[in-house]
């Protein structure tokens, strides 16, 4: 878990949000995350929380990318959840299979090109598997009824967009 008073000292004071970030434990997925970096500013139209790349070498460690409005949309707890038991699962997953990593927005492309619907499928899995893992944590009955309604909305929508390609595919 994260100390609350650190995380609302980072919340109110920019300056402070690299070090609070270098101080999380990852946990069992601190083997996969090379380190956790803060971006200042907007980033994705402003509506960025939190992302992991890596590049696309099997064994290398991840880096998780922290938007402000990570900071702004999270409580301790749900800023904790998604971090540790969200972002972490990706960067074990990157780790152990760098193939899948892709911009999330190309769910809508695999209805285009057929060539890329089996990568998405891939893709959701993974996504799929995060938020399962996400929302199997303790920690997640401490979210709040909004955040657990959102995170099983996207779940749901990841779930249908897998069956409606699944179906494309076959």
């Amino acid at each position: 878990m994260i100390d609350d008073k650190s995380y609302e000292d980072a919340r109110k004071h920019i300056e402070r949000r690299q070090s609070f970030l270098d101080g999380i434990d990852m946990e069992q997925y601190s083997p996969f995350v090379k380190g956790i970096k803060y971006h200042k500013g907007n980033i994705s139209g402003g509506k960025f929380l939190m992302g992991v790349d890596s590049l696309p070498h099997f064994g290398r460690q991840s880096t998780i990318h922290v938007g402000n409005m990570a900071f702004e949309e999270f409580s301790p707890v749900e800023f904790y959840n998604s971090m540790v038991h969200h972002e972490g699962v990706h960067a074990r997953q990157f780790y152990f299979n760098p193939s899948t990593i892709m911009d999330v927005g190309k769910f809508a492309i695999a209805r285009v090109f057929k060539s890329q619907r089996k990568l998405v499928i891939n893709r959701i899995k993974m996504e799929v598997e995060a938020y399962k893992n996400q929302m199997e944590h303790p920690s997640f009955s401490q979210c709040s009824f909004k955040r657990r309604k959102r995170i099983e909305q996207v779940l749901e929508y990841a779930n249908n967009c897998h069956d409606e390609i699944s179906r494309q595919i076959s």
